[in-house]
């Protein structure tokens, strides 16, 4: 037999029950109602388990079961003439059911359920079919704000081969939530849209998702951060150490390491852009201006000519007015050039003191020795430390500023 029952009833009331009506039932007729030409539906989309999100193929993956209900007076009976029996199931190939089709799937178009699926009817003509499938559907993902992002996919399902003035979907149609999501994704919500595309009756179901971000704050934010601020330490290492360019070289390849993850992670498209790759990339670019600025800085410091020019002087300058540095290129000198002073002055000897340009600047430097700021000389050695002197704050701030106003952005959504 086709069909299952729970009463008290014999094989025979069944066998009965079961010719009555199918005798000169035709499921290539759509039921109705008499007088009317419209046959209504509704169904209830249970959602079970989100089985995942392909942000790179923009695809959900949902997995549940559909309540759908109709109405088939012509498959009603009066449950006192046969024992009783007020249930029967049916297999679904076996009676007429609604078209119902996923609207925006990822795949081919194929009939719901299998015929291992039974068809519930009621006494009264109601009809219950819950058909289990799990769908794949597109959902435009948007992954400017990762890894704090959320999305909005939809489950589109419509009557395919009858227009709305044949078989409707009725406006009590809804996605049910029977989990909160998965290990990556929270739902937030959802909600219904009932109407008409084209010329068929179509149910749109909305699900807001909110991503789960500690596993990305974890694995690639927080490293790519720290890795950032590490990068302008270059400018701490000793050019005598000879580390210089093999730091720099291997922060720039760190970075294009974790620009190449991202770009596992999000779509292949131009219509959306993430923020943290673009964070990524200007590090990249970052990188590239150190290890350019490394390279010329070792250039100067084993440049054997003894001439500095005047740009490299301004850059001394510039470097010790700010940090207030000074390098005695002579201290030998100074020390005798102050002992014979102390001398003549003890001595009370008259020199010619009176002819020193009385404008002299002079400065005062850490062992507290006085020299004539207009005498002191210039080496390599002191554009390469002024460089170093100069990057690592500049840099260091400007990363340090840049960082904070990128993942303010990323945050606020």
């Amino acid at each position: 037999m086709d069909f299952l029952i729970n009463t008290e009833a014999t094989p025979s009331d069944m066998e009965r029950l079961y010719n009555n009506l199918f005798s000169s039932y035709n499921k290539a007729i759509r039921p109705f109602q008499t007088g009317t030409w419209t046959t209504e539906i509704s169904f209830v989309y249970i959602v079970e388990n989100i089985n995942g999100m392909d942000e790179v193929a923009e695809t959900m993956t949902t997995a549940g079961k559909l309540r759908i209900l109709w109405n088939d007076t012509t498959l009603s009976w009066n449950a006192s003439n046969y024992s009783g029996i007020s249930l029967m199931y049916i297999s679904q190939n076996s009676i007429w059911k609604p078209d119902l089709v996923l609207a925006n799937g990822n795949g081919k178009i194929t009939e719901l359920g299998g015929s291992y699926f039974y068809v519930a009817i009621s006494d009264n003509g109601q009809m219950h079919w819950d058909p289990y499938e799990v769908f794949t559907t597109l959902c435009a993902i948007d992954i400017t704000y990762f890894p704090f992002d959320k999305q909005e996919c939809f489950i589109k399902f419509s009557i395919w081969n009858h227009f709305y003035s044949e078989v409707i979907i009725k406006a009590d149609s809804k996605v049910v939530m029977e989990t909160a999501g998965n290990g990556i994704w929270q739902v937030d919500g959802t909600s219904s849209d009932i109407g008409v595309t084209r010329t068929q009756s179509t149910a749109h179901f909305r699900i807001k998702l909110r991503r789960k971000p500690y596993y990305f704050i974890f694995n690639i934010v927080l490293p790519i951060i720290f890795l950032g601020f590490v990068s302008t330490f270059v400018f701490l290492v000793p050019v005598v150490s000879g580390e210089k360019t093999g730091y720099s070289i291997t922060i720039f390849l760190s970075f294009a390491v974790f620009l190449s993850i991202l770009s596992a992670e999000i779509p292949k498209n131009s219509d959306k852009r993430c923020l943290l790759s673009i964070y990524v990339m200007c590090e990249v670019v970052l990188s590239i201006l150190i290890l350019i600025i490394t390279n010329i800085q070792l250039r100067l410091y084993h440049r054997s000519s003894e001439h500095v020019g005047d740009l490299y002087r301004i850059i001394i300058r510039s470097y010790r007015k700010c940090f207030k540095t000074k390098i005695v290129p002579n201290q030998s000198e100074t020390r005798d050039d102050t002992t014979d002073t102390d001398m003549y002055s003890l001595k009370g000897v008259k020199t010619d003191l009176e002819s020193v340009n009385i404008n002299a600047k002079f400065e005062i430097i850490e062992n507290h020795q006085v020299i004539d700021s207009t005498s002191e000389e210039v080496c390599w050695t002191d554009v390469s430390n002024a460089i170093d002197g100069i990057m690592f704050p500049i840099l260091t701030s400007l990363n340090v500023v840049f960082t904070t106003a990128m993942f303010a952005i990323i945050c606020s959504n």
